[in-house]
């Protein structure tokens, strides 16, 4: 019975030991990949400054300058492309106003052609008034011309 007691101590003991070897091995694993997560998601940037043990004032400052005009050289093409950017986005609300204009007027068009389908010359009359010939684009224009000789 005694040696029974035994065997099963040692089986449990064999057990928690086997456990926490497991344990461990899960851990290191865990924490190299985490590790090596680290390293990778790091950016790799050179020191702002340089080493002053190594070097000497005429190094640092040969860097620094150097640092400066890759850094002004970066600055400008930066604004290049924003000034760039604010022309391009002037045009397109230019553009986009235009085409606010266009899409009113031709609403109007087909307002005023459905009036004068359903022979209501009065209200078409009315809504023809509110187009701005001088917003309209050349196709617009012959339509206008069209409706106007219709309405009068």
């Amino acid at each position: 019975m005694q040696n029974e007691n035994k065997n099963s101590g040692n089986k449990s003991l064999f057990l928690y030991t086997a456990l926490i070897f497991a344990a461990a091995i899960i851990l290191i694993v865990v924490a190299f990949f985490g590790q090596r997560n680290v390293i990778n998601s790091q950016v790799n940037l050179p020191s702002a400054t340089p080493d002053p043990v190594g070097d000497g004032i005429t190094q640092k400052a040969a860097l620094i300058s150097e640092q400066n005009a890759i850094l002004t050289k970066q600055n400008e093409a930066l604004n290049t492309l924003n000034t760039e950017l604010s022309n391009d986005k002037k045009e397109l609300e230019q553009k986009n106003s235009e085409l606010e204009i266009n899409y009113t007027n031709g609403n109007i068009f087909c307002t005023v052609y459905q009036y004068i389908y359903d022979n209501n010359f009065d209200d078409a009359q009315e809504a023809f008034s509110t187009i701005n010939p001088d917003s309209l684009t050349d196709a617009q224009k012959i339509i206008y011309s069209n409706i106007k000789k219709i309405l009068n």
